[in-house]
């Protein structure tokens, strides 16, 4: 079970590499294409398209009208068995009532945009301004000094805050400003890695990026989470003199295996002890 785009890290699926596992296995695939579908690929057609994949490699393929299409409800795509199969024992088909005739009428004109059948080209043209948008905020944000996770055409887009007590802050000051923003927390991402979420529109223009930028980056400075900033990075600091001997912990529970080992003046010794690697973690 894979996801087109993951909602919380904004990171594409590998699904050529995905697919050539299920082969060698001899597995079963579901593909969620909740974010990707209306997103991803050159008509919007979700990350088979955007990695050029035949959706018959793909066994059920699920997405939502809610997002991209700005309607209701969702889809399941599989074999005429499964789809049976849910028909007949999901309680989802059986006791729900159908999508409204104007929510159906609504989404049959957006995926008719999409494939151009309308004749516009409009559906193309909003597929490439989408990327346009998400290239752009993604270079701006990462140009600022914020760290922000996934593809770089992912128009899924998290701006890690990290701290419990930097969430409120930074959600309230942008509405403050004027700008409505997605932050997330414990139990949606784990305890230390909260973030906000932004998603790029194809409606957006340059001067409404621009705009949310600037917002972004005063609060941003107020939070005190530009991790990725040489200008905000504490200085590294040098170790004294008297560090003297290195040594290499074989048992160490830290990633970073050097110690080091100090004697002090009075004879004393101090326990060896090693930094640990936080990877993408930098502090102020």
């Amino acid at each position: 079970v894979v996801e087109g785009i993951y909602s919380m890290e904004g990171e594409i699926c590998d699904l050529p590499e995905i697919i050539r596992v299920k082969k060698k296995y001899g597995v079963s695939l579901f593909l969620d294409e909740a974010h990707s579908i209306g997103a991803m690929g050159g008509t919007g057609r979700g990350v088979c398209e955007y990695w050029g994949v035949g959706t018959k490699d793909v066994d059920i393929m699920m997405g939502t009208f809610t997002k991209s299409f700005g309607a209701v409800g969702g889809y399941i795509a599989a074999s005429k068995d499964v789809i049976d199969l849910i028909r007949y024992t999901s309680p989802g088909s059986l006791y729900a009532t159908t999508m409204s005739p104007p929510c159906i009428m609504h989404i049959m004109w957006v995926l008719s945009e999409l494939k151009g059948e309308d004749g516009t080209g409009k559906g193309k043209q909003r597929i490439k301004q989408l990327k346009e948008n998400t290239i752009y905020l993604r270079k701006k944000l990462a140009e600022m000094g914020l760290q922000i996770y996934g593809e770089p055409e992912s128009p899924v887009i998290p701006i890690m805050i990290y701290g419990v007590g930097q969430i409120a802050t930074f959600s309230r000051e942008c509405l403050a400003r004027g700008l409505a923003v997605v932050v997330v927390g414990f139990p949606a991402t784990p305890l230390i890695l909260s973030r906000a979420r932004i998603c790029a529109s194809a409606a957006h223009t340059t001067e409404d990026l621009d705009k949310a930028l600037e917002i972004i980056k005063d609060v941003a400075k107020l939070s005190m989470i530009f991790y990725d900033s040489p200008k905000w990075r504490a200085p590294v600091l040098k170790a004294p003199k008297k560090f003297e001997e290195k040594v290499h912990a074989t048992d160490s529970i830290f990633s970073g295996e050097e110690m080091v080992e100090h004697s002090t003046e009075n004879g004393h010794t101090v326990l060896p002890r090693a930094a640990p690697d936080f990877g993408r973690f930098s502090f102020i």
